[in-house]
């Protein structure tokens, strides 16, 4: 008679590792094979599509300063704030000081 304490020793915790780990693979395949027909179809539905690669910049793009700056001050303008945002000057690097020419 084996009783979850069988299981979850240091044998069986092996088992139950593995297994879990293989679930995970298997669900990001499958989540990959969904994204892929939603891209086919997509395509495939619609004759005058052609693809269009994203670029290898994407998400930085997505997450640059400005979209960043606009959610964060329409976020604050939601709650009733209004906001004036001014650059701060980036300082001169150290070696760079303005000497007069002789």
């Amino acid at each position: 008679m084996f009783g979850i304490s069988m299981v979850l020793g240091p044998i069986g915790g092996g088992a139950i590792i593995a297994s879990v780990g293989w679930r995970a693979k298997a669900k990001a395949q499958v989540a990959l094979g969904n994204t892929q027909l939603k891209v086919y179809y997509k395509l495939l539905s619609n004759p005058g599509m052609r693809y269009h690669d994203l670029g290898p910049d994407y998400y930085d793009r997505k997450a640059s300063t400005r979209r960043q700056i606009a959610y964060h001050v329409g976020g604050l303008g939601a709650l009733g704030f209004e906001v004036t945002l001014c650059r701060v000057p980036e300082p001169e690097p150290a070696g760079s000081a303005t000497t007069p020419a002789a």
